[in-house]
Parts: C-alpha cells; sequence; structure tokens
C-alpha cells in the first residue's frame, strides 16, 4: 500500500467533507474583478482567484517523480522570471479512484494584481510536457524487485492509446482585464460579414426594384462629377489650367447660384483659349516672316 501511495500519490484529507468547509470559515477570500474575469477555484483553495488550472486523469503516473521534476523547473522559473515572485505551482490528486487517479496542476499568486493571462497559461501547459516527458517510460513502482520497470497489466496503457498516457485533460486559465482575446471577436467579425453581405445584396434588390432610389444615386453621381470639376488645357505650351469647383461642404448651394459658378467657369475656359489661340496665331506670323528673310 505504501508503496502504491509513492507512486500514485494520496489526495489531502483537508481537501473533502467536513475538513474543508471548516478551515475555509476561517479565511478571507480578496477581491479579483478588476484583474480578471472567469476566476478559478481548484480543490483545495476557499477563494476564487485569478490563475490556471491543468487537471488529468493517469494510470501510469510517478507521483514522487513528477514533485521532483517540478520543483527543477519551479527553479528555472524563479531564475528567469517566467512568473511574478509571488506566484506559487500546486501539484496534488485529488481523488480517491485508485484506477484511474485524477490530478491537478495550479498556478496561483498572493495578489490579483500580478496575474499575467500568458505567462500562466504558458508555464502550466510547459509544466504538464515536462512530467509526461520525464515520467513516461521511468516509474518507481517496481513489484517484481528485478531492476526493471514494471506495471501491473491493469495499470499499462492499451495498445491503440499507447502513445498517450493521459486523458480527461481540461486546461482553465482566467482572462486578464485589458487585454484582448481574438478567438473571441472570430464569431462576431464572422456575423458582421455576413450582415455585411445581407445588406449588399438587399440594397442591390432594391436598387432594382424602386427608381426612386435610382434616380437619388443617379443625382448623388451626377453632383459628385459636377461639384469635382478639373479642366486642363494644353496646346503648343507647358501651361496648365486647372480648374476645380469642390461644394462638397457648403448644403446652401442652389441650382441658380451652380449656374452662376459654372458660367463663370465657361468664361474662364473661353477666356483661355483665346489667349492661346492669339499666342499660336504670332507664333505662326514670326515663322512666316523668318521663311521671307531666309528667301
Amino acid at each position: 500500500m505504501k508503496e502504491r501511495e509513492i507512486f500514485f500519490g494520496s489526495p489531502n484529507s483537508n481537501f473533502f467533507e467536513p475538513q474543508f468547509s471548516a478551515l475555509c470559515a476561517f479565511v478571507s477570500c480578496e477581491p479579483f474583478n478588476s484583474y480578471c474575469s472567469l476566476p478559478l477555484k481548484p480543490v483545495g483553495q476557499c477563494c476564487e482567484q485569478c490563475g490556471a488550472i491543468l487537471s488529468f486523469r493517469q494510470n501510469t503516473l510517478n507521483f514522487t517523480k513528477s514533485l521532483e521534476i517540478i520543483r527543477k523547473y519551479a527553479k528555472l522559473i524563479k531564475d528567469f522570471e517566467w512568473l511574478p515572485k509571488d506566484s506559487g505551482i500546486s501539484f496534488v490528486r485529488i481523488d480517491n479512484d485508485d484506477f484511474h487517479p485524477l490530478y491537478q496542476i495550479s498556478i496561483l499568486n498572493k495578489h490579483s494584481s500580478n496575474y499575467n493571462e500568458n505567462q500562466f497559461c504558458s508555464v502550466i501547459w510547459d509544466i504538464f510536457k515536462k512530467i509526461q516527458q520525464g515520467i513516461n517510460f521511468e516509474t518507481l513502482y517496481n513489484p517484481i524487485g528485478d531492476g526493471k520497470t514494471h506495471l501491473p497489466i491493469e495499470y499499462q496503457p492499451s495498445a491503440e492509446n499507447e502513445d498517450k498516457f493521459y486523458f480527461d485533460l481540461k486546461l482553465k486559465c482566467s482572462r486578464q482585464v485589458g487585454i484582448i482575446h481574438f478567438k473571441e471577436l472570430i464569431p462576431w467579425l464572422f456575423l458582421g460579414l455576413i450582415f455585411g453581405v445581407l445588406l449588399t445584396l438587399a440594397i442591390r434588390s432594391e436598387y432594382r426594384r424602386n427608381p426612386r432610389l435610382r434616380l437619388f444615386i443617379a443625382g448623388c453621381l451626377r453632383n459628385e462629377r459636377f461639384l469635382n470639376i478639373n479642366v486642363k488645357w494644353r496646346r503648343g505650351t507647358n501651361e496648365n489650367v486647372e480648374i476645380p469647383a469642390n461644394w462638397k461642404g457648403n448644403n446652401e448651394i442652389n441650382n441658380e447660384t451652380r449656374i452662376n459658378l459654372f458660367s463663370t467657369v465657361t468664361g474662364s475656359v473661353s477666356e483661355f483659349v483665346n489667349k492661346a489661340f492669339l499666342k499660336s496665331t504670332k507664333i505662326d506670323e514670326n515663322e512666316e516672316l523668318i521663311e521671307e528673310d531666309d528667301k
């Protein structure tokens, strides 16, 4: 029995009632709403907190070896400051099922203000992978006593699942306040895309059916072209004339004013054309005089 407890671990009796409620009666919980949503309450903790929990079942896990792996990895975490200094890592067995023991890894910190969702989720997953890498092929349970690794037949992984020694894996992380979760935005973006397509189809159908809408859109396009006049003229010279008229910002312009402005623009163009024509005529006369002198 002792060897079995060393290998599989044993749950703390304080995790169960009535001891658990008696202990929690002396605990005062701190507020967390300003720092995270979806708080977690690991087995063995009296209060909901900001943190990360990973639970799984595994009947080939060496509990003692796993604790050693976590202690070594926790030293690296502390040296490289992968977690806040007030953080703590817990690894416990949380049920009495001897055939499929349930284990829990949790990371919590003393002050919720130091919670970092990305760090906690990343580190707890790394811890789980370290455990699996370190204990899958190393066990302390050796009932035969021949110095080799042996497990009872009922605890050995099945042939179809021999590369996966765990099951019922669940990872939960509190949502840190103040950061954007892109996975949550994807459904809204998808709904927005569908709404945009439906709106476009509805407007297109109404445009074909409703003559008033067609006249309104045509009038807007006509005004847009008229309000962005850009006249250019070039003939035998590098001079350009640009006459823009942008009346978008003035809603008080009436038809008479637009006609007057258009007449002014037309007159300016005509004046420029006349000047250009006279200049071209003078150039032609000068060329004729030069030809006569040459003769």
